[in-house]
């Protein structure tokens, strides 16, 4: 192929006589002609008064002082492109000078075409230094666009290397997104994914968040989650804090201490907090100590649910705007033991409106329960020395005491017991002459069935008395 080189003789050696002109010797106009020697042999150089075009490859030599090896000006020798390489560090710049009139003028761009075709803006670059890829108005230092088709960055490398995007103050590394350098062997192990903070120095800190990339299961504060979250706190009192939620106020309304101690608050008057078909288990060490939803209770165990109405510990259990409040409290506030029994109340359901409040029973074994405003009271002693299992309906207002209805949704006024079967009957105690007679301080009025005599018995206060028809 044929090339045309174009230097300089440095003014002092022997240069070859001949004539270059336009091909066949024609005077210069506007249409592009190649420039020939004396014998009309055309070389790649066209020229005409217009254009210079070459037609083969063009060798520029240049000296090392001067740098340049392409300077474009415009007729006022104002720079607009040039592509030069630095005589000491042999960096080769490409630099445009379009002199634009703002910040967010195109200055620059790599375009592609196909016969001729504008494709796309593959590369285009603005005054302030954004350069965008796939479009001509960067936004940012670097923007991304792909018309009609998904937009990707792919950061690729080998495996067994970090893979990274770097966030830097002052050329110091603050945080790292990485696909890490865990090398990959096998079903899907390996090339993790993590955030990682830094220190004022670049030291790397920790890595609050990790991804395992086989299992899925993600780490706040580890790199080895055992599940599809785990949460690793800072320290193991109440001081420092392993999982909150927080509304927009922002109020707590979950935390999870590094001490275990979980807090469910709700800070809006007048809304239920729902635990809708769940288990909750309660652990000391490795030791089940109670569960709602199944097993047992364990009277080391306290659960608390804290409404806005009046600041008491309640759980609502009422939906209906009337019944505003419910009191639960399973255990006495401190756990205290007397004579084998709890001294306080198992199990207490206050009739709402703020009537509901408990009072605490000092008696280890109490044969009555104080006037109060709570309908119902389970009192459930543990040993020989409590009751257990008694059930206590009352309320402190007499007219609304304690009625006990069975089968049926209709209160009967005049009776304080309501039994309704069209099935089933009612079964009083069964029981031998002997175990009858053995019943220490009956009360007048109490009946059994006698299975010896197979006939009720009613003690009249002087003695039982077998009643033989109705």
């Amino acid at each position: 192929m044929a090339r045309i080189d174009i230097r300089s003789n440095g003014g002092g050696g022997t240069v070859s006589t001949g004539v270059l002109q336009l091909e066949n010797g024609v005077a210069m106009d506007a249409t592009l002609r190649n420039v020939a020697d004396q014998n009309n042999t055309t070389s790649p150089l066209k020229l005409s008064t217009t254009a210079v075009q070459v037609t083969s490859p063009l060798r520029i030599t240049t000296s090392d002082a001067s740098g340049f090896y392409l300077d474009a000006e415009d007729s006022a020798t104002n720079n607009r492109f040039s592509i030069k390489r630095d005589p000491s560090s042999q960096e080769v710049t490409l630099d445009f000078a379009s002199n634009p009139a703002g910040s967010t003028t195109l200055v620059g761009a790599i375009r592609t075409y196909r016969d001729g075709v504008n494709l796309s803006a593959a590369m285009s670059f603005i005054e302030d230094g954004s350069v965008g890829v796939g479009t001509s108005a960067p936004v940012g230092i670097l923007h991304l666009y792909k018309s009609a088709a998904a937009t990707r960055l792919a950061i690729d490398g080998d495996a067994g290397f970090n893979r990274l995007i770097s966030y830097r103050t002052g050329a110091v590394q603050r945080f790292g997104l990485y696909v890490n350098n865990t090398a990959e062997s096998g079903s899907n192990a390996g090339s993790n994914f993590a955030i990682r903070a830094y220190s004022d120095a670049g030291a790397l800190l920790t890595t609050p968040f990790f991804i395992n990339r086989a299992t899925g299961n993600v780490g706040v504060n580890t790199l080895t989650g055992t599940a599809k979250l785990q949460v690793v706190g800072s320290g193991s009192t109440s001081a420092t804090t392993s999982f909150l939620v927080q509304n927009s106020t922002p109020t707590n309304t979950f935390t999870i201490a590094d001490d275990g101690v979980t807090t469910v608050n709700n800070p809006s008057t007048n809304v239920n907090t729902r635990l809708n078909g769940t288990t909750i288990d309660f652990y000391s060490s490795s030791t089940q100590l109670a569960s709602i939803g199944k097993g047992n209770w364990n009277s080391n165990s306290t659960i608390t649910f804290q409404a806005s109405l009046t600041g008491n510990n309640d759980l609502r259990v009422s939906s209906s705007s009337v019944r505003a409040r419910a009191s639960l409290q399973v255990g006495n506030s401190d756990n205290s033991v007397v004579n084998g029994s709890w001294t306080g109340k198992v199990l207490t359901l206050g009739n709402g409106l703020g009537n509901g409040e408990v009072t605490e029973i000092t008696s280890a074994n109490p044969t009555t329960f104080p006037a109060s405003q709570s309908d119902i009271f389970f009192y459930g002693g543990v040993g020989s020395g409590g009751n257990s299992g008694d059930i206590f309906v009352q309320h402190n207002n007499t007219s609304k005491r304690g009625n006990l209805i069975i089968g049926s949704n209709t209160r009967t006024a005049s009776a304080i017991v309501s039994i309704a079967s069209t099935t089933q009957g009612f079964l009083p105690p069964r029981m031998t002459t002997a175990q009858k007679n053995a019943i220490g301080t009956p009360v007048a009025g109490l009946m059994i069935y006698d299975t010896d005599l197979n006939k009720l018995c009613v003690y009249t206060g002087a003695g039982w008395e077998t009643i033989t028809s109705i």
